[in-house]
């Protein structure tokens, strides 16, 4: 099965064949919609004049479930660009995070969610916040490299991640991004690097042995940032106080807050 979203990612409209499956059900050629697989939510977008609500993988077949009965034939099919956009970035962004913190600092990845609000990468050691900013820092200077995002078939030099399900598919899809990754794969990726625009890590949390990683890339990471500076900005004119001075007022605060409660349980003690 041709799936162009390997091959063109920057193809977002084409026509295809259809095949009626059953009702409302049908499979096109060639496949222009990304189904949800690898941790990676499906693409919507329309067939003609139906609206495409779903893409799966059923026994081997990229199956599409539509809002409405098409019969076999040829179609215009478009796929939802911005939907795709944001789920190729933040892709894209975990394939260089993973490279990053596989080659730099020994960590594997067990788990990936490509979600519309926060992503997260699993990892198989624990890591500290030292790490989290080299990590953040050299997935920045991957995007600022503008490097291609290659798709190779039956690359024999290759591994597939220990979170990564067995790929349904005749061939081995893997994508390469220059020095930092090179992974089986069998998601939708941007076609350069320099197109996330921005990776962030908003947080780490334990995992049993290892660390889930929160990070978000494009438009979403910068969003998130400007909430946070927010947040900081109206700290700052409350405490009277700059960013750095923030942590310590807090402390503080904190501690003087403990204190006085400790006063107040012994006084209603009495």
């Amino acid at each position: 099965m041709k799936r162009l979203y390997w091959t063109s990612p920057e193809l977002f409209e084409t026509e295809v064949e259809v095949k009626a499956i059953a009702e409302a059900k049908v499979t096109i050629a060639p496949v222009i919609f990304h189904p949800d697989e690898g941790g990676q939510p499906a693409d919507k977008g329309a067939i003609g004049q139906a609206n495409v609500c779903n893409v799966e993988i059923i026994n081997g077949r990229i199956v599409h479930t539509l809002d409405r009965t098409l019969n076999d034939g040829k179609y215009i099919a478009r796929v939802d660009k911005q939907r795709r956009l944001y789920t190729a970035s933040q892709h894209t962004a975990q394939h260089i995070l993973s490279g990053i913190a596989e080659k730099q600092f020994g960590l594997g990845t067990t788990g990936v969610h490509i979600g519309f609000e926060r992503c997260t990468v699993d990892f198989d050691k624990k890591i500290d916040s030292e790490t989290v900013k080299e990590l953040e820092q050299q997935s920045m200077e991957a995007v600022a490299l503008n490097i291609p995002v290659e798709t190779v078939f039956d690359d024999t030099d290759v591994r597939i991640r220990s979170d990564s399900k067995e790929i349904e598919s005749d061939v081995i899809r893997v994508v390469k991004i220059g020095d930092y990754d090179k992974s089986a794969c069998c998601g939708a990726h941007l076609w350069t690097t320099g197109q996330i625009g921005i990776i962030r890590i908003f947080d780490i949390e334990s995992k049993k042995k290892g660390t889930r990683m929160f990070f978000l890339a494009g438009r979403k990471a910068l969003e998130h940032s400007q909430l946070e500076t927010s947040t900081l900005r109206e700290l700052r004119k409350s405490a009277g106080c700059s960013t750095s001075e923030l942590l310590t007022i807090f402390q503080k605060t904190l501690g003087h807050s403990k204190e006085l409660t400790k006063e107040i349980n012994r006084l209603w003690s009495r």
